[in-house]
This record gives C-alpha cells, structure tokens and sequence, in this order.
C-alpha cells in the first residue's frame, strides 16, 4: 500500500482536490464548533486533575494578600480506582465463526494472530491511555494503523496505537453507535512548525504558503503549520448478491455453497457460469478515503482497505440533551467537593497558623520608643517588652494584652470531613474500596461495600468493551485484506506461548503429519469479548483447582501431573513438565494427540485402553464394596458400643443405689444404737431414783 504524493501548488477550484479539500475545512469547523462545549468542558477536567484547583481571579487575590492555596488533589485516587480496577480485568477479544466458509481452527488461528497484534503493539498502553482520558474527562480513542514489517519488507502488519492527547481528535458529530463504528469521517490534526513541516514534505512551496499567513486562516500561521489527517467515507452503487457455487467444506468434501458478495468482484474471483446466483439488490458500497492536508494543499492521499474508520473512542457518561450530545467523566461532578476540600483545609491551616498571633490592644503612647520591639512581636521571640505604665495624660494603665479569641477549628475540621465525603458520594466509590477502616467489621460486608464502589462505575468499563469488541471487528476485517498472499506469521496463545504458522497456503502439521490449510481471506468471523481475571488469574486458579483434585485423587498425578507443573510459576517449571510429560501413559497422550487422527484410529485406541479402563473400574468397584463393608462394621461396633455403655451406666446406678441404701442402713443401726442407749440412761436413772425414795 503506498502513498500517493501531491504537488505543491493550491489545486485549481474545479478539482477534485479542491472539493475535498473544502468539504474537509467545513467538517472540521462543524466539528470544533458543535464540539467546543465538550472540548471546553475536558480541559477544565483534565486541568483540575493535574492540580490547577482554584479559580484565577482568587488564586491571585490571596497571593497578593500573602494567604495560602492549600490543594489537597485527592481525584487521582478515585480516578485509579477505577482504571486500576480495570487493569485487574482486562476485555480479551474472542473470534468465532459465522459462516459455513468458515471453520474452527481457521478462527483460533486469526485469534492468535490478534492476539499477536496487541503484544507486538503494545495494545494494552493505547487501551488504558484511552480508558483513563474517558474516565477522567469523557472521551479517548486509540487508532489501528498499517505499517511494513521492517525497512526491508514489502508485508504490511496491522498495529494498534494510543492517542496520548484526545484533543488533537476531531469525529463525525453526528455518530449515534457508542463506538462510533457509524462515523462517516474524522480528523487527526497536530501542529507541527514550518521548519519540520518543510522537511517532511520538501515538495510543498513555501512561498505559497507565505501568501496564506494572515487572512484569518486557521490552518497555516508564521510559526506553524496545522496537519490534519482526514478519514472519510465514498460510497459506489453496487449490486450486492446471494449465489450458490461448488466449493469445498472443512472435511475436504466438494459440494454447493452459499456466499454473498458484490456482483463485479464475485465474478472477478469466480467464473461466469460457475456459480448461480439466488438473489440480489442495489447498495451504496463504503470505501473509507484517507489523505493528509494542510487545509489547502493534499500532501499524501490512499484508500483504506478496511470498511470503518480506524478510530475508536471510548466514553465515559453520556448524556443527549435537547439533540446535544454532553460527555463527561469522575471529574465533573467532583469538583465542587475537591474545593471544598481545598478551601476547608487552607482555612483550618490559616486559622490555626494565625491563632497566636492576635493583635495587641496598647493605650496611647504606653509603647513610645519601643515601637519596633512591638511590631516585631508576632514574628520573632523576644526576651522582654519594655512599655510605660501610663499614657499620653500621664494616668496609669495596665500592661497590653492580646485581643485573643478562640477560632473556630472544631467546626472547619467537620467541613472538610463532609466535603470528602461528599466527594465519595459523587464519585461512588467509598472507604472500602479506597482502603480506609470502615464500619464493616466482617470480610464479607467488606467486600459487599467494594462491590458496591465497582458497580457504582461500571459503565466505564462496560463503554471499553464496547471499544475493544469494535476494535476486533476492525481487526478481523483488516486481517484477510493485509494477510493476503501465503507468509508465515507469529501467532500467540492465551497462555502467552507463540508459534508460527503457515496462512493462505496448505502444509503438513508437524504433530498429525496431515495437510492444513488456514485460508484466512475465505469466510466470516464474528468477535465477542472475554472481561474478567488475566490468564495469569486463571492460570494460579487453575494450579489450586488441580491441586486440590490431585489430593482427593492421587493416581491423577500420574495424568494430569505436567498440566499442573506447567502452570505454576516458578523457575525450572516448564523443564519439569516436558520432563513429567514423558512419565505419561501412552495411551493418555495418544488420546491428546487424536485432534489429527481419523474415527478408525481413535476407535482403535479406545478399544486398546478399555481392557485397562476395566480393570481400573473393577478394583474401583472393589474398593468401594470393601469400604461398604467396612462402614458396616464401624456401624454394628458404634451399636454394640452404644448398649455396652447404656448397661454400664445402669450397673453404676445400681451401685449407686446400693451405696445409698447401705449408708442409710448404717444410719438407722447408728440412731437405734443411740436410742438404746438413751433408754438404758434412762433405766438407770429411774432404778436410782427408787432405791432413794426406799
């Protein structure tokens, strides 16, 4: 794809270049003018983010009056609670086909190929460059290009840039879709000085562009020169037909097919006769231009071989009032909060700092000749201050004294406490999630607060999956059109592995010794989007999941035992699974290896493990009778148990009975005892008693 270069001289009116570059300069100016408000709007954003808190005119006011501007900038951090968050979860594209032209394994090729793209491209940056501008101020985009693989090449290669600034991004007003996948043209503009200017394009005149500078031109000045890349859209009458021809399916078998393309470039790629055609209607085919411009001359000009502009936006909040489109981001509503925040603390800093520093109240003449020991005395230490006991009428008075009072620190500590938050509640994001003790005490409430924060902005993340699955749209698009022709190419596997294969042209796998074609020009793919943990997540899951199975079942170890080393992450990992790959059963690793192999050759392998399979089964069966027997026994014992103790605690209740029973034996002799002692006293004592009386 090369690049057409134009003269230097201001094309003729009537031209071609002429009409586009007039249209150009009108939809540019439409886009600046229906999009000052926004553009106004994320500067101020982006502006306040960095740290220019405090309007002008105020700033200036307390600078002259020597007062501090305290800025306490506590955006950043709830501006990266979010895009951190999605860091954590990054969308991952996912093709699959659509169409019967298409296949499997043709798909998992080209999705490893983008997968390639995005590592070689570095796609990860231009995703977050462009999801923070959104999340700080609305709106931010990333670009695919095409570029040749090397200085040496004659292949192009598909690359995924960031826009590091938004603001030099200009799109058709009037795109409805989210990812503006409707856009019908689009400006990327830079402004680069005449210096630079003439060497990149040493072609243009410079004196004709000398007569431009000062008629109000916005595009050319003394200083420099705007250049502005300029996307837009041409569309051709075409008949667009559904026919039927003899092609070959997946499984290598001939037989009718059904496709639909444009009636002139079907019979370009198909013989008049060799296909029948089904049905047909009359379209407007999209052929997306693409030129650069100096808003008066063309400088370089080509077609883009994709069908959409290959710019894409990611927004934050959206809102249509009355037909005006307003973006917005955490920032905007923050704001006000974030001053209150500055404000709150430069006056309890300002209140405390000028607390010991109250005027003094003096009589008339009592500091005569100690003027300046006085006027010092709020800014240096001094030992004493020397002052006269009577004023100006000569009458006694007692020494000066402070005008003290008590600020008010208690009750500007409690505004600066609401305005932060304030500043929670317009961001929805609180102290759980920003790591501050909260009242939750449990690590369950816990985690339902953070939740609550993440669902609070997850329409950021849910407008970047929109842009990263139009992003694969484009991509699957770009691919059949640059990888066109037979080349080997790098593609990547989700666990970051690559290999290189073949496209376009049919070779012998080097695992199944079997002819394969990945035609990628032939077919329809569809992309959808993957959001959640990394493959790094999933792969540490995935360790903990087959240990734990591995514990439960030990002879896994013998089959899965490569699969579980592999993932781990730890040096020396990988050699020992190729190592426990080789300790496999046979018979296992023919079965992995039976992608490649036909019906008869896996019936076969089946038929040869079902012996071991039986086997295998029988002392499962076995053991699971001999531990139903077992549990039998443990049962009947725990019954047997049961009785022996019930009998035991009777016996020892009758002991118990016994015991009593003796006891209160014992004490009834012991009070009979008594009793006939008592009675034989009082024998006695009747016996004395008479021989007395006798």
């Amino acid at each position: 794809m090369t690049d057409a270069v134009h003269t230097s001289q201001e094309p003729p009116v009537d031209s071609r270049e002429a009409k586009i570059l007039r249209l150009a300069r009108a939809r540019f100016q439409d886009a600046q003018e229906r999009e000052s408000d926004n553009r106004k709007f994320a500067l101020e954003d982006l502006k306040f983010r960095a740290g220019e808190q405090w309007p002008v005119d105020i700033k200036n006011q307390r600078s002259a009056d020597m007062r501090p501007c305290l800025t306490l900038n506590r955006l950043p951090q709830f501006i990266r609670q979010v895009t951190n968050e999605q860091r954590q979860n990054r969308p991952r594209i996912k093709i699959s086909p659509v169409d019967g032209r298409s296949d499997i394994k043709t798909g998992g090729v080209i999705q490893g190929l983008v997968r390639h793209i995005e590592e070689d491209s570095n796609a990860d940056v231009a995703y977050d460059t462009g999801f923070e501008a959104a999340a700080t101020h609305g709106r931010g985009y990333w670009r695919i290009l095409t570029e040749y693989e090397n200085d040496l090449s004659f292949e192009q290669v598909i690359k995924i840039k960031r826009t590091r600034n938004a603001f030099t991004v200009y799109v058709d007003p009037s795109c409805q879709e989210p990812d503006y996948s409707d856009m019908q043209w689009a400006f990327v503009v830079e402004e680069i000085n005449k210096d630079l200017f003439k060497d990149r394009y040493p072609h243009v005149n410079a004196s004709q562009m000398e007569l431009w500078v000062g008629t109000g031109d916005m595009w050319i000045n003394r200083d420099s020169v705007r250049v502005a890349e300029y996307f837009y859209i041409e569309r051709e009458k075409k008949t667009l037909i559904e026919y039927e021809f003899i092609g070959v399916d997946e499984a290598g078998n001939e037989g009718m097919q059904v496709a639909t393309g444009y009636q002139d470039e079907v019979e370009k790629e198909i013989p008049s006769g060799n296909f029948k055609l089904i049905q047909q209607r009359p379209v407007l085919a999209p052929t997306v231009k693409w030129c650069k411009h100096n808003g008066h001359q063309i400088l370089e000009e080509n077609t883009w071989p994709g069908k959409w502009i290959p710019i894409i936006p990611v927004l934050g909040d959206e809102l249509d009032i009355e037909g005006k489109v307003r973006l917005s981001g955490i920032v905007r509503d923050a704001k006000d909060p974030q001053r209150m925040v500055n404000y709150w603390a430069t006056s309890e800093a300002e209140t405390i700092a000028l607390a010991p520093k109250a005027p003094w109240i003096i009589a008339g003449g009592q500091v005569e000749g100690y003027e300046r020991d006085w006027a010092q005395s709020n800014i240096r230490n001094k030992a004493y201050l020397t002052y006269k006991a009577i004023d100006l009428s000569g009458r006694p008075v007692p020494p000066p004294s402070r005008n003290n009072f008590e600020p008010a620190v208690q009750a500007i500590t409690n505004a600066r406490l609401l305005a932060s938050d304030d500043m929670k509640a317009t961001t929805g994001i609180y102290d759980p999630a920003l790591g501050n003790k909260s009242n939750e005490t449990s690590g369950k409430a816990i985690k339902a607060r953070q939740t609550q924060s993440e669902r609070g902005n997850l329409h950021y993340a849910d407008n970047l999956v929109r842009s990263i699955r139009h992003t694969g749209r484009i991509l699957v698009d770009l691919i059949p059109k640059i990888y066109d022709s037979a080349r080997v190419v790098r593609i990547l596997g989700e666990d970051g592995t690559e290999e290189t294969t073949m496209l376009n042209q049919e070779f012998e796998d080097p695992k199944t010794k079997k002819p394969v074609l990945y035609d990628v020009t032939v077919g329809k793919y569809d992309v959808v989007i993957d959001a959640g943990p990394s493959y790094a997540t999933k792969r540490q899951e995935a360790v903990e999941a087959m240990t734990q199975i591995t514990s439960a079942v030990p002879e896994l170890i013998n089959v899965i035992g490569d699969l579980l080393v592999k993932n781990m992450d730890w040096p020396g990992a990988q050699e020992m699974s190729e190592r426990l790959k080789r300790m496999i059963p046979p018979e296992v690793m023919a079965a992995d290896q039976g992608g490649g192999a036909d019906e008869a050759d896996r019936e076969a392998q089946l038929e040869a493990m079902l012996p071991e399979l039986q086997k295998e089964l029988e002392k499962v069966n076995a053991y699971s009778q001999e531990v139903e027997r077992k549990l039998q026994e443990i049962q009947g014992e725990n019954e047997s148990l049961k009785k022996g103790f019930q009998i035991k605690q009777d016996e020892l209740a009758l002991k118990a009975r016994e015991i009593d029973l003796k006891q209160r034996e014992v004490a009834l002799k012991e009070q009979v005892e008594m009793r006939k002692l008592d009675l034989e006293e009082e024998k006695l004592d009747l016996e004395a008693v008479g021989t007395e009386t006798a």
